[in-house]
């Protein structure tokens, strides 16, 4: 489902936003930033920074304004108009204070980021960090981008500022399939307000004790006194309500204490059908990127094939099999 405000394009899916800037003229954007559906209402488009090839938000989190931008930066356009485009978002959040985060496919090469090699673009992107007080966010050697012609380069790139860097925490590239040549990368974005992940704690009521539950109710002495009284008023029996409900409450958090809920709970369509497809086009992947030969590298697309098919069959399932439970 995909509706406008103003010149907001926002696609919505079960759990996430995808905001990018609606362009009048039809241009097909090729940034944008995907949002979860609780941070939807507190994040908005910086439409003056904004261009087909570039997206930025300002968001809350923790009661603490970021800006967050996605930028592709194409190969066959000028590198100075590009960096332009950055000095122009990074000036932005100097200018209000603000933490700011870019990730990029920066189709720039070089050796300071672990690439293989450098060239004119990756220079000039090189100096325009170093004379900006900007920090490269990116870590290890792993390559971002690999495709079947054997083509392994470091050209995703994570950039912030001093206040930004403080907030990401455990960059890494995902060795998980995609569906591009270009590889997940993940990280944490901490406020300086919760510098750790916050637990999430639920009661399950199948799991309440009810005999100690009707113990804390015999138990309580309120309750017991105020059994006894005469409820010939409203007063009295106001009085009354709230001493049995905070008697019930009471009795029911004893009996059935919180929970952690875990952060990684694997999805219900995630089987074990899905998790060997998922592992045999891996392998393959891996084999192909060893041997570069082309037969290797269509048995992989032939594995991949197989597990895009395992896996949306699989979502299909599980969620038919949740409308009809």
């Amino acid at each position: 489902k995909q509706w406008y405000q103003r010149r907001v394009a926002i696609t919505a899916g079960n759990l996430h936003h995808f905001i990018y800037p609606n362009n009048n003229n039809n241009t097909k954007p090729r940034a944008a930033i995907s949002v979860h559906k609780n941070l939807a209402n507190k994040s908005w488009l910086l439409h003056e920074l904004c261009s087909p090839d570039a997206t930025v938000i300002q968001t809350h989190l923790n009661n603490r304004q970021v800006m967050l931008a996605s930028i592709y930066m194409d190969r066959t356009h000028n590198i100075d108009a590009t960096i332009n485009t950055i000095n122009k978002i990074t000036s932005a959040a100097g200018k209000g204070k603000l933490p700011l985060i870019v990730c990029t496919d920066s189709n720039c090469h070089h050796v300071a980021w672990e690439n293989a090699s450098s060239d004119s673009r990756g220079d000039k992107l090189l100096n325009y960090i170093n004379n900006n007080n900007l920090i490269l966010l990116n870590k290890g050697t792993t390559p971002t981008f690999m495709n079947s012609r054997g083509q392994n380069s470091v050209i995703d790139l994570t950039i912030a500022n001093e206040a930004g860097s403080e907030l990401v925490q455990g960059w890494r590239v995902s060795h998980k399939i995609t569906n591009s040549d270009h590889r997940y990368i993940n990280f944490n974005l901490l406020t300086p307000n919760n510098n750790t992940i916050p637990k999430i704690t639920k009661r399950n009521p199948k799991h309440t004790d009810w005999a100690r539950f009707a113990k804390e109710l015999n138990d309580n002495t309120d309750l017991q006194r105020t059994a006894q009284l005469e409820l010939s008023t409203i007063t009295k029996l106001n009085e009354a309500m709230h001493t049995l409900h905070s008697a019930l409450k009471h009795a029911y958090e004893t009996a059935c204490p919180p929970i952690t809920v875990n952060h990684n709970k694997k999805p219900p369509w995630l089987d074990s059908t899905v998790l060997r497809a998922r592992t045999v086009a891996r392998k393959r992947l891996n084999h192909a990127r060893k041997t570069k030969r082309p037969d290797d590298w269509d048995k992989y697309h032939t594995k991949l094939r197989n597990y895009k098919k395992t896996l949306q069959k699989s979502k299909t399932n599980s969620w038919r099999k949740f409308c009809e439970s």
